[in-house]
């Protein structure tokens, strides 16, 4: 059974989502175990009241924002590429050989006049 490129690619793409499934749990203990230690180090941030410093929560929804945003701009810039490529070289190609036939065909028709 013959195996697409693209098949092996979604393959690969399931890969790495399982990976990061699976360091999700050690690298969250992680950070509580960081913030248990650096909690009877750090000022107490609750006092930030004046709306100054953003939540994380707020960070983290602002950065998947823009993230999402450069991947839909990132989407769009690579089909446009795909777009003009396919008016490359190639494809000029093809069509001036064929108005070159044509040319060729109505130049014999006029000289067979």
């Amino acid at each position: 059974m013959s195996t697409s490129v693209l098949d092996k690619l979604t393959e690969a793409q399931a890969t790495v989502l399982d990976g990061i499934d699976q360091a999700r749990n050690p690298a969250v203990g992680m950070v509580e175990r960081v913030v248990t230690v650096a909690d009877r180090f750090a000022p107490d941030l609750s006092a930030n009241r004046s709306g100054v410093v953003p939540t994380v929560g707020n960070v983290i929804d602002n950065q998947f924002a823009f993230a999402i945003e450069l991947l839909k701009r990132q989407r769009t810039v690579a089909k446009a590429m795909v777009r003009a490529a396919a008016k490359g070289p190639k494809a000029k190609a093809g069509a001036t050989s064929k108005a070159g036939a044509t040319s060729k065909a109505g130049a014999a028709t006029r000289s067979a006049s």
